[in-house]
């Protein structure tokens, strides 16, 4: 490939980078997967891609030392002296992340992206969750982990559910209960491909794979 075809190809590249897209660059060994490291979307994209578990921290390329203090915290006299010197070179340095380092990279401490960017839902099922849960109707738990939630009904929500339900026409709540029927069958798998199925957009911002 001549220069100006390289030239053409990391354009490419750079821009698709810049609108949050997902990259191929060959390495020393084989080929690496790379994104913008501060684009959520774009990183759950590479999960997804690789069905990489969400638990394997990612590592991060810099180029030069303002890259490294834009992902992580500013080093010690000592350490900066260090790197300035055996830079590039068989060194390794632990630092502290950046707070706008996305938790995803790191593996932690929590996994805080938006639901809606990590699930096959709309945000909009996790925001009125969240007005169940602040009208006493809904219970949302975090797991042990900090990593997932759990949702459920309270006492008072299945109560005020019964009662919405006797509301409804006969054929309206024949509907609702099938429904939530077929859902309790499905394996959470099954659920997410039967989602992407009725909603393929659904299936770009998830790491999921259905």
């Amino acid at each position: 490939m001549s220069s100006e075809s390289q030239m053409i190809e990391l354009e490419k590249a750079v821009r698709s980078l810049g609108n949050g897209g997902v990259v191929v660059f060959p390495t020393d060994t084989l080929y690496g997967l790379g994104a913008d490291v501060f684009s959520l979307p774009a990183l759950q994209r590479i999960f997804s891609i690789k069905g990489r578990p969400a638990d394997l921290a990612l590592p991060v390329l810099v180029a030069d030392m303002d890259q490294l203090e834009a992902v992580a915290l500013p080093m010690s006299s000592q350490a900066r002296r260090l790197a300035q010197r055996f830079w590039p070179g068989p060194l390794t340095l632990v630092m502290h992340r950046s707070p706008d380092l996305p938790d995803l990279v790191t593996e932690g401490p929590n996994y805080n992206f938006a639901p809606y960017d990590y699930g096959p839902f709309d945000s909009t099922v996790y925001n009125d969750a969240r007005v169940l849960q602040a009208a006493g109707l809904a219970r949302i738990a975090d797991a042990s982990n900090g990593r997932w939630s759990t949702y459920s009904a309270t006492d008072h929500g299945l109560e005020r559910a019964t009662e919405i339900l006797g509301g409804m026409t006969k054929g309206q709540r024949k509907y609702i209960l099938d429904v939530a029927a077929w859902v309790r069958k499905l394996s959470f798998s099954a659920l997410v491909k039967s989602i992407y199925d009725a909603y393929p957009q659904m299936r770009e911002r998830s790491i999921f794979e259905g």
